[in-house]
């Protein structure tokens, strides 16, 4: 009878140590997703302000420390000042560590897009701060070789 009594008390000790396990588990989960969540919200907060041309809400957001290469809508924030022409902000967001390597799907870095788009200033910044002029995208040799400089 004691060998049974043991072995309940046993069982009940590990069902307890499994709970626990568990709690532990979903907590770290639920505290990462909290950290996901609210990187996505400091992102879509810089986008939205890149989107409003707002240099000072840009400012703002970025004295916080984030990474600003997390991606939200299909991509950077770097990206997205490139693709709308905001040369100040692409400073900015170079100062503070931004990814000039970063490529779209079809492999366009940030030179392609601002060579292809008539960006002059922001080509220059880019190569100025010794992104890649080689990088191949899916269709076309080097961004200065198919896009130089257009007028």
């Amino acid at each position: 009878m004691n060998s049974i009594y043991q072995t309940g008390t046993q069982n009940s000790k590990n069902i307890l140590y499994f709970y626990i396990l568990l709690a532990i588990i979903f907590s770290d989960n639920s505290r990462a997703g909290f950290e996901k969540r609210e990187k996505r919200r400091q992102i879509r907060k810089l986008q939205d302000a890149i989107t409003a041309k707002d240099v000072s809400t840009v400012k703002e957001i970025l004295e916080d420390d984030f990474d600003v290469d997390f991606q939200y809508r299909g991509q950077t924030a770097l990206q997205q000042a490139v693709k709308e022409g905001q040369e100040e902000i692409c400073k900015l967001l170079i100062d503070k560590g931004a990814d000039i390597g970063a490529c779209d799907a079809e492999l366009n870095s940030l030179l392609h897009i601002a060579c292809k788009s008539g960006y002059k200033d922001i080509a220059k910044l880019l190569i100025n701060n010794n992104t890649d002029i080689n990088a191949l995208n899916d269709s076309s040799p080097g961004a200065y070789q198919c896009h130089a400089f257009r007028r």
